[in-house]
């Protein structure tokens, strides 16, 4: 999520996730994105102020944000994705009530053991993993020059997305490449699995048995496919033609 703080001087800092504090994402932002901030009526009977970030390319994320002009909190945010049919709503949340000074007692913060034993009973969900902690690369070329396969990219690149990082992990018989893509607010992971074809497979088997099912799919748009020798998948939070796309144009990168 998004979080502007609004300063004395009206100023604005955006507050944004782990991954997206370094300063490649906020350039990529800027280049992206439209940001537009203004007054913007009220809304539960305080001023708020509406930030509008609208993308400069087709089938991207719109943020709306109408923040409390005195304390900065987020009163309603909509987030939004252009498809093919229209605006599609990812998110719509909205405060329709505020209480100042509210008393809530010691219990709420403490977990006692028969929660916890609950808790446990639950089924554990299944979570996709990959062991990636491998070299890692902040230039496309540099991690080329390292792999001990033709790295394949995206060619021409999507508008808009730029390499942010890259990673190199080498196992006994598999060689797994992950490039990392953005343009500020979408981010796409490319893996590419270099190994013989019975290795390929039974890997590629086992991530789409574990793969999100149910409530949790539409979180994560997932494209497997073989090409040239190697298996594939990209990754992306945001479902989108851009994941699509980016597996059309992959091509090996041209050596120097």
């Amino acid at each position: 999520m998004v979080r502007p703080i609004l300063k004395e001087e009206k100023s604005m800092f955006l507050g944004l996730p782990w991954h997206l504090r370094g300063a490649p994402y906020l350039k990529l932002i800027q280049k992206n994105y439209k940001i537009d901030f203004k007054p913007d009526g009220e809304i539960i009977g305080r001023r708020v102020a509406l930030l509008s970030i609208q993308p400069k390319y087709k089938a991207r994320m719109i943020w709306k944000l109408w923040i409390d002009a005195s304390t900065g909190i987020i009163l309603r945010q909509l987030q939004q994705v252009e498809t093919p049919f229209g605006l599609k709503i990812l998110k719509a949340r909205q405060m329709t009530f505020i209480e100042y000074g509210g008393n809530f007692p010691d219990s709420l913060f403490s977990v006692s053991g028969r929660i916890v034993k609950q808790k446990r009973e639950f089924r554990r969900r299944r979570r996709i993993h990959f062991n990636t902690e491998g070299e890692t690369f902040k230039s496309l070329r540099d991690l080329a020059d390292r792999a001990p396969c033709s790295i394949f990219a995206p060619e021409p690149s999507l508008n808009g997305f730029a390499f942010v990082r890259g990673k190199l992990l080498k196992r006994p018989r598999m060689t797994m490449i992950q490039t990392h893509y953005s343009d500020g607010l979408i981010d796409f992971s490319i893996f590419q699995i270099d190994a013989r074809k019975n290795v390929r497979k039974r890997f590629m088997k086992r991530f789409m048995e574990r793969r999100p099912r149910g409530r949790r799919r539409p979180l994560m748009e997932i494209y497997p496919l073989e090409k040239n020798g190697f298996a594939f998948l990209i990754l992306s939070h945001f479902p989108g033609p851009w994941v699509r796309e980016a597996a059309v144009r992959l091509k090996p990168l041209p050596e120097d």
